[in-house]
């Protein structure tokens, strides 16, 4: 897992998730990653970038099958309570 970028704006984060996307050969849509959006990055399940706010984040794995979506998952609630937080 690692963080990508931190914007200054939610919508300035939402752009680079964007062009991410765009770049990608095969990125599709993952809603119940949780966050603000989420895609599944390559032709297997084993990358997904995902935004929660102002944070851009990959996770990567490829074993077992579906640890990046419960990681991704982990990551997303864990950024979405510590915004909360300092709100």
């Amino acid at each position: 897992m690692s963080v990508r970028w931190v914007a200054d704006t939610d919508a300035a984060a939402a752009r680079m998730l964007e062009t991410l996307q765009a770049a990608q050969a095969q990125a599709r849509r993952r809603r119940d990653i949780g966050g603000d959006e989420a895609y599944e990055i390559g032709p297997t399940a084993g990358m997904i970038a995902l935004r929660v706010g102002r944070c851009v984040v990959m996770v990567e794995a490829n074993r077992p099958p579906g640890a990046a979506a419960r990681l991704a998952r982990a990551v997303a609630y864990r950024l979405r309570h510590l915004s909360q937080a300092r709100s």
